[in-house]
C-alpha cells in the first residue's frame, strides 16, 4: 500500500471517530469495542504486521538481512512512533476489563498485534529518539491521537503515558502485561496468542541482555 492511500485511510478513520463520539459516550461497552478495532486499523496501515510476524519465527525460518534492515528502518519513521502510540494505547485500554468480561472475537486479536509491535520496538529501537525528544505531543504521535483528543477521549494524562511509556524499555513491560492480559480474555486463541507473545518476548529480552 503506498504512503497516499494510508494517509486517505487514517483520513476516513479520523473522520468517523469524529462522526460517532456521541455514540461511544453514551455507551461504554461499545466504547470499548470499537476503540480497540479503531487501534487496530491503524496498527495495520502504519506497520508491516506480516513482516513483523515472520521476525517473530512464525513460519519456522529466519528472516533474510533485507527483511531484518527493512524492519530496522521502519523503527525509525514518524509511522512507527505513530503504531507504538496506538499499541500503547490499546494496552492502556485494557486496564479496565474484569476478569469474567467476555470481550468481542476481534479483542484478542487487536491486543495480539500490539504485543507484537511493542514487542519487536522493545528489541529493535534504539533508547533514545534521534533527535532526542521527549516532548509528548500531537505532532509526534500522529492524528490518530490528535483526534482522540478533539473527541476528549485524551487526557494529558493520557499524553503523560505516551511520553514515558513509548520507549523501548517500557515498551516490553507492557508487552508481557499484553500477555497476562490475554489468559484472562479466554481459552484458545487468546491463550496461543499469549503463550506465543511469551516466547517472543523471552527471545527478544536475552538478545537486548
Amino acid at each position: 500500500m503506498c504512503d497516499r492511500d494510508i494517509d486517505e485511510y487514517q483520513k476516513a478513520l479520523h473522520a468517523w471517530f469524529l462522526e460517532s463520539t456521541e455514540s461511544f459516550k453514551a455507551d461504554p461497552g461499545q466504547r470499548f469495542t470499537i476503540l480497540t478495532l479503531w487501534h487496530s486499523c491503524f496498527l495495520l496501515l502504519l506497520c508491516d504486521v506480516n513482516l513483523v510476524e515472520k521476525s517473530c519465527g512464525r513460519d519456522g525460518i529466519a528472516n533474510s538481512d533485507a527483511e531484518n534492515q527493512q524492519l530496522r528502518d521502519w523503527i525509525l519513521t514518524p509511522r512507527a512512533k505513530q503504531c507504538v502510540s496506538h499499541a500503547v494505547l490499546l494496552c492502556r485500554m485494557t486496564d479496565d476489563v474484569r476478569i469474567g468480561d467476555v470481550p468481542a472475537a476481534h479483542v484478542a486479536r487487536s491486543l495480539w498485534h500490539a504485543g507484537l509491535v511493542l514487542a519487536i520496538y522493545f528489541s529493535l529501537a534504539p533508547t533514545q529518539s534521534s533527535d532526542g525528544s521527549t516532548n509528548a505531543t500531537t505532532d509526534r504521535y500522529g492524528g490518530g491521537i490528535e483526534t482522540l483528543r478533539q473527541a476528549d477521549f485524551l487526557t494529558e494524562s493520557d499524553l503523560d503515558v505516551l511520553k514515558d511509556d513509548a520507549t523501548p524499555t517500557r515498551c516490553g513491560t507492557l508487552a508481557f502485561g499484553i500477555s497476562t492480559t490475554l489468559r484472562h480474555l479466554g481459552p484458545w486463541p487468546a491463550a496461543c496468542y499469549a503463550s506465543t507473545l511469551d516466547q517472543i518476548l523471552n527471545f527478544n529480552e536475552s538478545k537486548v541482555l
